[in-house]
Parts: C-alpha cells; sequence; structure tokens
C-alpha cells in the first residue's frame, strides 16, 4: 500500500515538474515575443 502511495506521488510529481517547465518556457518566449515586439514598435515609430 505505502509503496503504490509513493509511485503515485513520484509520477505526479514529475508530471508537475514537465508542467511547471512548459510554463517557464512559455513564459520565457512570450516575454521574448513581447520585447522584439516592442523593439520593432519603435523603430517603425522613430524611422
Amino acid at each position: 500500500m505505502e509503496n503504490k502511495y509513493l509511485e503515485k506521488r513520484s509520477i505526479a510529481l514529475t508530471e508537475f515538474e514537465d508542467f511547471q517547465e512548459k510554463i517557464t518556457l512559455c513564459s520565457f518566449y512570450s516575454s521574448l515575443f513581447i520585447q522584439i515586439y516592442c523593439l520593432g514598435y519603435k523603430q517603425k515609430i522613430y524611422s
């Protein structure tokens, strides 16, 4: 019984870590995209 619980817990933890990594990547890429977009926008205004 104890073993099954620990197994499930470790599986859930690894899934959660994967999920966290995806979220971090997503926020990283979205902030990168926003920065690039803002740079392009500024260049369009000043050119």
